[in-house]
């Protein structure tokens, strides 16, 4: 028997990892917290971290970005080290910041391309999705990306979850669900939604993800911003988004919440919300 997935995954770093404790108690058993693989940031925060998560009953998912690890040593050591302590059942790959690889790995196609996958024993393989497009990238390379990794990973047997970007725009994150489902990928999709902020950090994030908001999205969903003090309502688009699934039916959907305060800030959402 099949359960069914969280319907939330949550995202952490290695410093912030500790403000999972004010939230694992109203979690469901094993939901996927993401570590972000911040350039700031070291492998043994990212593989405490990993222990931390594994502790408090969730399910680690470090994320690999390709164009920051600089060797096939680096590379070993922190999955070795990950799958030794904290026994981790799933990993994601991206491509990662820099414009210039820090190693041999200049994308996630060539990552898995190494023996990497072979090596680590993982169950799960999560990769990105872009539904409001990647400012480096065409959205037919994005799509093109996709396909052959969802190909790849399925000859190899592993299961497979889509985790978006970070989005605003309910028009262009459903069109993006409809084409991926025409296309054939049924395998479970997580729209990265954001939790309450201030519409400050929004546009802040927006502009660090490199993903468009505009005026009229933050007027459409009454943020005000007329003072970016103030709260995003961010509940307006969470629940756009949530009634047009459910109107059209489509199917194994679920949400990746970027907790941009911090997931401590954001208890009380993420309760009334479960």
């Amino acid at each position: 028997m099949t359960l069914p997935l969280p319907k939330f995954s949550l995202e952490t770093t290695g410093k912030s990892v500790q403000e999972l404790s004010t939230v694992a108690g109203l979690l469901p058993p094993h939901t996927p917290v993401n570590i972000a693989f911040l350039g700031n940031e070291t492998h043994q925060q990212r593989i405490q971290a990993a222990v931390t998560i594994k502790a408090l009953g969730l399910a680690p998912t470090p994320i690999l970005s390709s164009r920051r690890i600089t060797s096939k040593a680096d590379l070993d050591y922190l999955v070795g080290e990950l799958k030794y302590r904290a026994d981790i059942k799933r990993l994601m790959f991206v491509g990662g910041d820099p414009v210039v690889p820090e190693g041999p790995y200049e994308n996630s196609l060539v990552l898995f391309e190494s023996n990497i996958l072979k090596t680590c024993d993982v169950e799960t393989i999560v990769i990105a999705g872009y539904p409001e497009g990647h400012p480096h990238i065409t959205s037919d390379q994005l799509i093109a990306a996709l396909k052959w990794k969802i190909a790849f990973l399925r000859k190899n047997h592993y299961k497979i979850e889509i985790t978006t970007q970070l989005a605003f725009c309910t028009t262009r994150i459903i069109k993006w669900v409809q084409d991926i489902r025409a296309a054939g990928i049924m395998e479970p999709i997580r729209i990265g939604v954001p939790c309450p902020t201030k519409v400050k950090t929004i546009r802040y994030f927006a502009n660090l993800f490199g993903v468009p908001i505009t005026a009229d999205a933050l007027a459409h969903y009454e943020m005000d911003i007329a003072d970016e003090q103030l709260d995003a309502k961010t509940d307006s688009l969470f629940l756009e988004l949530a009634q047009q699934i459910e109107r059209l039916g489509i199917k194994n959907i679920y949400f990746h919440l970027y907790t941009l305060d911090g997931v401590s800030k954001n208890t009380s959402w993420i309760q009334n919300h479960l």
